[in-house]
């Protein structure tokens, strides 16, 4: 999201405004605020690789799971995202990890086959 100057930028109020503006589902998980858009040398948006340059301003957790259940959602996550344990964090965001919602299913069957009861829609970040 670009802010206009003398704006306050606020995630809660922005998401408050989509969800009459557009489908529950296409909210965006993370919303951030930027001064511009990257653009091209000839001024036109920049689609190609916009999202690794977007990457700098999402926080990047590292924080170890300390509880059991997250220990145990993080080797589950780890197993169906093939990624070593020690690249997730607890407050880590499944879907920028390259989760998709057939993973998510896989997810939920593994949890389920550990006797883990949660919701797919619970399934974004540990917390």
């Amino acid at each position: 999201v670009i802010i206009k100057k003398g704006i306050k930028f606020n995630e809660n109020d922005i998401r408050e405004f989509l969800k009459d503006e557009i489908a529950g589902f296409k909210i965006p998980s993370r919303i951030i605020a930027i001064n511009e858009l990257p653009k091209t040398g000839a001024g036109k948006l920049k689609r190609v690789g916009i999202y690794d340059e977007l990457q700098k301003y999402f926080k990047k957790s590292h924080t170890k799971p300390k509880k059991e259940i997250e220990k145990k959602i993080v080797e589950i996550w780890a197993g169906v995202l093939n990624v070593n344990e020690d690249e997730i964090g607890v407050e880590d965001n499944f879907f920028e990890l390259s989760g998709d919602s057939l993973k998510v299913v896989e997810v939920v069957k593994l949890m389920n086959k550990n006797r883990m009861k949660i919701k797919a829609k619970d399934l974004t970040t540990l917390y």
